[in-house]
């Protein structure tokens, strides 16, 4: 069956026990995620699956964090296509 989370999506909602599908799912999909773009990535590799993403917004000031692998801040909506490519080798754009 098809379960829509409507929580605050992170890596660490995978610990919590209301939520067993995260770790029997066979498919992560994040359409227009807003922020949970990048815990997406991170919960799909956590559980072996693939994952299907449409992000959106850079929320650059949000996450700082966001650099590229030359050091650059994530700002750019192509940024943030080459930092989530970046997190999840061999997905494809």
């Amino acid at each position: 069956p098809i379960t829509k989370l409507a929580e605050w999506f992170s890596l660490e909602l995978m610990a919590d026990p209301r939520y067993p599908q995260l770790k029997e799912c066979s498919l992560v999909v994040g359409m227009h995620p807003d922020e949970a773009a990048g815990a997406i990535v991170q919960v799909a590799k956590a559980v072996g699956r693939p994952f299907a993403l449409a992000p959106c917004c850079v929320f650059a000031r949000l996450f700082p964090e966001r650099v590229l692998s030359d050091g650059c801040p994530v700002r750019t909506y192509e940024d943030l296509l080459d930092w989530l490519q970046g997190q999840a080798l061999g997905c494809q754009r």
